[in-house]
């Protein structure tokens, strides 16, 4: 799986001078990334369950629980340690 639409969005979150470029010049940072056509309209849309399917190499399904970056986490089963304690909740 090509990973460059991941990597530009994790560089624009920990880049604040990456994250301007992208918000001033929108289609000069996306050439810049060398984004496919796909990675740019998944972006586009701005709709963050497309773009985490995307990520995720599939393709969008709104009926599809796992499509929804939300859902995933929620459908996720993990230990919560609260107060760094140890003990599970």
């Amino acid at each position: 799986m090509d990973s460059r639409l991941k990597d530009f969005l994790t560089d624009a979150a920990l880049d604040h001078d990456q994250l301007m470029v992208f918000l001033t010049d929108p289609q000069s940072a996306i050439q810049s990334a060398q984004l496919s056509a796909d990675d740019e309209r998944a972006l586009r849309t701005g709709n963050p369950d497309v773009i985490y399917a995307r990520i995720q190499g599939r393709a969008y399904d709104p009926n599809d629980p796992l499509s929804s970056s939300a859902q995933a986490i929620t459908n996720y089963n993990y230990p919560y340690y609260p107060n760094d304690t140890g003990e599970t909740v």
